[in-house]
């Protein structure tokens, strides 16, 4: 019997509950993967996996408490925030414009400032 069916047996065949499964990865070592039961994405931690099913649940548990909109993962609730408080903490060395999010700030460099 195969990890992933014993514990298939443990959940129940008509569990909800994610399950992972083990992946044979380079040389001797095993690789863990977390897999998801609606699209059968891998993930490499029991966290991800979590994470990842909420986009097949809906739901979304991190609410911003100034609007109340709501968000999946924190990370994405403390970017959110800065609507709210106007910070701008990225900012261009090179022209000023600042930004929200690290990304934004490379993108605009790659566009605007591209031989810096």
């Amino acid at each position: 019997v195969s990890w992933v069916s014993s514990h298939h047996a443990v959940l129940g065949s008509d569990s909800n509950l994610p399950q992972w499964s083990e992946v044979q990865g380079g040389s001797d070592s095993r690789e863990k993967r977390f897999v998801c039961l609606f699209c059968h994405k891998c993930l490499m931690t029991s966290q991800n996996l979590e994470v990842h099913m909420r986009i097949h649940t809906g739901e979304r548990p991190f609410s911003c408490s100034q609007c109340g909109k709501r968000f999946t993962q924190s990370a994405h609730l403390k970017t959110h925030q800065s609507v709210h408080t106007g910070e701008r903490p990225f900012a261009c060395r090179l022209c000023g414009k600042s930004f929200i999010v690290k990304y934004s700030l490379t993108l605009h460099l790659k566009k605007h400032h591209p031989n810096v």
